[in-house]
């Protein structure tokens, strides 16, 4: 059974962070005895509450913006989207100027828009022994209609969407921390691997550009039993899926319901054996991917 010695509520606004830091990658300093065991059966339990984050990061920004065009075997341009929140019609037009003039006036374009099937196609007219679209693995093939680490090579002068554009972006945001979790979250990242997480909280996109994203936890859902003794720095980062940090361009705020609780013996007899068990199991699939990857 868990017993709670102490429960505090800590509220954090990105706009009283310390000079020099970006709202979306800051560090908080803390009193050690503001949250600190005095026992060695106790452990801290910090717990997402809320967070109010608005919406105004671009769809496509400055990590996701590029992709490569390359004519015949070794003439490879860069084509880098223009930055912002775009519908199909309007991005096709830039599209089309982009490729125009981004490919040295070798090529004309035509860029347009199957409304029934939400593809693009791209076309030109003019000479080119090959031409590709390749995308690496966090370029912009999404907003395309395409996949990320993948060459497409134009059929004639003609290629088409293999999948429905999507100029939503993200999907969810991923609040990161500095700690530690006493049993390791997974995360599943490229190449078909897990590696131990830092996320703290994974909180969907609901609403449209401009509004603010609201979470409420009424679960306990993103709870974290921290390894240390006393939390004396809380660092906070806000993510897409691969890592790059979101330019919030404004402030947000969040709040933390921190815990000091203590197991009676059969518990922490329980709670050993899984952290064991989660432990060998790690182990185990680390060394069959290394073994796969061998």
């Amino acid at each position: 059974m868990v017993k709670i010695i102490k429960s505090q509520i800590l509220y954090i606004d990105s706009q009283d962070r310390k000079v020099g830091q970006e709202s979306y990658n800051f560090t908080v300093n803390i009193p050690k005895s503001f949250i600190e065991t005095t026992r060695q059966e106790q452990k801290i339990r910090i717990t997402l509450l809320d967070a109010i984050i608005p919406r105004n990061f671009w769809a496509i920004n400055s990590t996701n913006r590029t992709f490569t065009v390359r004519i015949g075997a070794i003439t490879d341009y860069t084509i880098s989207l223009p930055l912002g929140f775009w519908n199909v019609n309007s991005l096709a037009t830039q599209l089309k100027s982009l490729l125009d003039t981004g490919t040295s006036g070798s090529l004309t374009w035509t860029v347009s828009y199957d409304t029934n099937k939400n593809y693009y196609t791209f076309s030109y007219t003019g000479t080119a022994f090959s031409v590709q679209f390749i995308f690496s693995s966090n370029d912009c093939a999404d907003f395309l209609g395409f996949v990320n680490s993948t060459t497409y090579t134009f059929a004639g002068n003609t290629l088409t969407s293999v999948k429905g554009v999507n100029l939503q972006g993200e999907n969810a945001i991923y609040l990161r921390t500095n700690l530690t979790n006493e049993v390791p979250n997974l995360e599943y990242g490229n190449n078909g691997t897990f590696t131990v997480s830092n996320i703290l909280a994974r909180i969907p996109i609901a609403v449209a550009p401009f509004a603010n994203i609201i979470y409420q936890d009424y679960s306990n859902t993103y709870s974290l039993i921290c390894e240390q003794n006393y939390i004396d720095q809380l660092s906070i980062r806000i993510t897409d899926r691969f890592q790059n940090l979101i330019d919030l361009q404004t402030e947000w705020s969040f709040s933390l319901k921190i815990e000091i609780i203590e197991t009676d013996d059969q518990e922490r007899n329980i709670t050993n054996g899984k952290n064991i068990t989660e432990i060998l199991r790690l182990m185990l699939l680390s060394q069959q991917q290394q073994s796969e990857s061998a």
